[in-house]
């Protein structure tokens, strides 16, 4: 009986004694990066005599530098406000088929709390309206977004002076990955 009770107790002694040995592992939790949104530009665009009008908005963030180019030359630049909505204007070319309005926002120009969303070289940019340029040998990712001119529309709209209807430019201009 001594041998049972001391086997018994030898047993329950190497049971608690491993199970206090062992060394339970602490995990933290890693916080879950919040998947952004594809990044986007969308608007609309009207032509009359007196001026080009872009309005536009995006989900970009409030002081966001955009570039809008006509007949591939520079028009100017605005900024995105806070709700993301952005305007501008400028003088009527003489548009010919198939000339386009465009607006960009390129990276390497923001704020550094802007790249800090959008990368630096563009890279945490995703969606329809991205993309690739080079500047100096190196490779950036940007958001374009526009619309091609129909001629006749135009000249109609700037012939009669009415404001028809605003054009969309839902077209991505990117090459999205």
């Amino acid at each position: 009986m001594k041998k049972i009770f001391i086997t018994f107790m030898s047993l329950l002694f190497l049971i608690i004694g491993g199970c206090m040995s062992k060394q339970q592992e602490v995990t933290t939790p890693h916080p879950k990066t919040k998947q952004q949104a594809p990044f986007t530009i969308r608007g609309e665009i009207q032509i009359q005599k007196i001026g080009v009008f872009v309005l536009g908005e995006s989900n970009l963030r409030p002081g966001t530098k955009l570039t809008i180019t006509c007949q591939n030359k520079k028009m100017g630049e605005t900024t995105v406000k806070k709700n993301g909505e952005f305007y501008f204007q400028f003088d009527t070319p003489k548009f010919k088929e198939g000339d386009q309005i465009i607006i960009i926002m390129n990276p390497d120009v923001q704020a550094e709390k802007l790249q800090a969303v959008y990368g630096k070289k563009g890279e945490e940019l995703s969606g329809p309206d991205v993309y690739e340029y080079m500047k100096n040998g190196t490779k950036y990712k940007g958001l374009k977004a526009g619309t091609f001119i129909n001629h006749s529309d135009i000249m109609a709209t700037i012939a009669n002076d009415v404001i028809s209807s605003w054009q969309s430019f839902q077209v991505p201009m990117g090459n999205p990955e």
